[in-house]
């Protein structure tokens, strides 16, 4: 085999790698968004799905790809419970990956570029809880 028939083959090789690996939504985006979590009154647990907590004001890095359920808590008040959900961005997924179309869409859709996380600020006024009279 010579040398140009060589060439030829592992460029050929190398688009397509990137053709299958490149989604512009995950360039762009990234597979993680920065949702900031904050409570009234402040100094309450957030506690993720995943097993993280930490206490509010905080902002934490989340995978674009899931859904998050949130539990907010402080001793005093009824624990809050929020869904984090995932909006698909066809804007950026669908026009950002023109010339890779159908790759590029499936890959931001897998990794994470292809979605939008919402609520991306959680304010949450905890409810204090009733003393029962006895």
């Amino acid at each position: 085999m010579n040398f140009a028939m060589c060439a030829w083959k592992t460029t050929c090789v190398g688009l397509a790698l990137c053709t299958l690996l490149a989604g512009c939504g995950s360039i762009i985006h990234g597979s993680r968004q920065t949702v900031s979590f904050d409570s009234t009154p402040a100094g309450a647990i957030v506690k993720l799905q995943n097993g993280t907590s930490f206490t509010t004001p905080h902002s934490e890095e989340l995978r674009r790809a899931e859904e998050h359920t949130v539990t907010i808590e402080k001793d005093g008040y009824e624990p809050a419970r929020i869904a984090i959900k995932r909006d698909f961005n066809g804007v950026a997924t669908i026009l950002g990956n023109i010339l890779w179309l159908i790759p590029g869409v499936i890959v931001d859709v897998l990794v994470g570029g292809a979605w939008t996380l919402d609520p991306e600020h959680v304010n949450v006024q905890l409810v204090e809880q009733k003393t029962k009279v006895e």
